[in-house]
């Protein structure tokens, strides 16, 4: 059995990364789920709270679009919560994280159909840089709770992550953005949210790493 010096470099190295190992407690199920859920309780609130400094309420009511991001969000919450934890290796969460987003886009590609042959205000805005922003503050808002996770399967989780933060960034950009055709929801809200989830996904992912 080899022995080591106290001037072994590779005992030094052992050494010094036990003394700098702390004690993991992972969340519970329960507790990721509610994250997400307070996630869109913030998204409604911070909503509410901007449309009132602007002086104007541009929130369309809550059916059908705002239910549906709703929806996606609370689906993107349950998936986090299966696949947040080492022994969960299934992928069926995928699924859940997946079908939110492919409801509202479709949703959102059959009202840009229906108002093909009419007259609609064509410009993208500054909603693909709320959406980002809005991103990073929901995002900095959960990452306490997120950093305790690890994931088996961190590609699964990044793209969950994602899916919920883009879903509460959705439901606070519609309190503010007075722009609800098809055109603008399509051009600007979906495929700025697509894109941008694109160019997080890899960063992410790298950091859900252990």
């Amino acid at each position: 059995m080899p022995t080591y010096s106290d001037s072994d470099p590779t005992e030094k190295l052992i050494l010094s990364l036990g003394a700098n190992l702390r004690r993991s407690r992972p969340l519970k199920v329960s507790q990721l789920f509610f994250t997400g859920a307070l996630l869109l309780g913030l998204s409604v609130g911070l909503g509410f709270f901007l449309s009132s400094l602007s002086a104007r309420n541009a929130f369309p009511g809550w059916w059908p679009e705002p239910v549906l991001i709703l929806g996606w969000g609370l689906l993107s919450t349950l998936a986090l919560s299966k696949t947040s934890f080492p022994e969960e290796k299934r992928n069926w969460p995928l699924l859940l994280t997946l079908l939110g987003p492919i409801l509202w886009l479709g949703y959102v590609s059959f009202h840009f159909m229906q108002e093909w042959n009419t007259p609609h205000p064509e410009h993208i805005g500054f909603c693909p840089a709320f959406l980002a922003l809005f991103g990073l503050i929901f995002g900095g808002a959960s990452a306490f709770w997120v950093r305790k996770t690890a994931p088996a399967n961190p590609y699964i989780a990044s793209l969950t992550i994602l899916s919920l933060l883009f879903a509460a960034s959705n439901l606070t950009l519609k309190f503010i953005c007075t722009d609800q055709s098809g055109y603008h929801l399509l051009l600007s809200h979906a495929i700025g949210t697509v894109s941008w989830i694109v160019l997080a996904f890899v960063p992410l992912e790298n950091k859900l790493r252990w």
